[in-house]
């Protein structure tokens, strides 16, 4: 048996302890308001790129909620727009879960 393989083995005995991966990725926000006027109601949409954020795959609630406070900071979301996250592209892994021996 090789030594490569006793490796690959050794790292399939261990489990993980979490799943909370940190990734660097690019960011794709959609801002929608809504306004009524006097045809009806109009919709208006402004997209917004972000580069070079951090992303946590799964965040504890804490965490969730600082996220939104400073993404909603970073695009200048008002009182009556919502915010919704369109696309996470992964650039990078910076931190990988542990592992219980």
């Amino acid at each position: 048996m090789k030594i490569e393989e006793k490796l690959i083995n050794k790292l399939h005995e261990w489990e993980k302890t979490s799943d909370n991966l940190i990734y660097l990725v690019n960011l794709e926000i959609e801002i929608v308001k809504i306004k009524t006027l006097k045809k009806g109601k109009v919709k208006e949409v402004r997209n917004v790129y972000l580069f070079g954020e951090l992303w946590e795959n799964n965040p504890g609630e804490p965490n969730k909620e600082y996220f939104t406070n400073k993404l909603e900071a970073m695009c200048d979301v008002k009182d009556k727009e919502t915010m919704e996250i369109k696309k996470v592209i992964l650039i990078k892994e910076i931190a990988c879960s542990s592992y219980k021996r």
